[in-house]
């Protein structure tokens, strides 16, 4: 199965639905059946967009599109290239663990299933996952085990090496299934920040513990 056969952006079907689908005759070929699918990510920062752009295809039913991340944020890095993209996402078929592994990196997590290291191809992988920076109250609210600093954020937040509006078709067509009442409800508060005024004002303090990056890249480039 080839990129070519995927369904149009503007067809309802959820990747659950993609896995099962008639679209391919041999079903051995697709690249879940080994356990592991690893996708590769493109990484967007936080350069505005036009309102008209950031607005286009969205259903009129009440929803701001500029609190929605996957709309606003339209610019990316270079499809390929590994500076910010950095390394993929697995997703894996439970099924097939014979036991619980102790996960030794959030893009590795079942190593005897997935490749390493897991760098999949841009061109040719049937899935990709989108990776964004957010807006700078989005990005200092979040956990995690590295620290986020102004600087840090804006040096990924001027990232303008193309335009990608791929996923933008997901919000239609998610009102179109779900209906306008039922959809408005779930995604009313959709990229609402809540920030305690201390917490935010004490992240600018903070400095990027660069140590961590060295030490969790390792279990990525054995091999299995």
């Amino acid at each position: 199965m080839k990129r070519e056969d995927l369904p149009s952006h503007n067809i309802a079907m959820t990747v659950e639905e993609l896995m099962y689908s008639k679209l391919h005759d041999n079903q051995e070929v697709l690249p879940w059946k080994a356990g592991c699918l690893s996708m590769p990510r493109l990484f967007f920062g936080a350069m505005e967009s036009k309102p008209e752009e950031i607005s286009a295809g969205v259903p009129n039913v009440g929803l701001n599109p500029n609190n929605f991340t996957t709309l606003r944020f339209r610019k990316h890095h270079r499809k390929g290239a590994f500076t910010f993209n950095r390394f993929g996402k697995n997703m894996i078929d439970v099924s097939k663990l014979k036991h619980v592994e102790q996960v030794p990196h959030p893009h590795l997590v079942a190593p005897k299933l997935c490749p390493r290291p897991p760098l999949p191809c841009y061109d040719e992988s049937l899935l990709r996952v989108n990776h964004y920076l957010g807006s700078w109250e989005s990005y200092s609210s979040r956990g995690g085990y590295v620290a986020r600093t102004v600087t840090d954020f804006q040096l990924r937040a001027s990232i303008n090496e193309g335009e990608d509006d791929d996923i933008r078709p997901w919000l239609g067509t998610f009102v179109e299934k779900l209906e306008t009442k039922r959809a408005y409800k779930l995604l009313e508060d959709a990229g609402v920040v809540t920030l305690h005024v201390e917490l935010y004002q004490n992240r600018t303090e903070f400095s990027v513990k660069e140590n961590v990056t060295n030490y969790m890249v390792g279990p990525m480039l054995g091999s299995n």
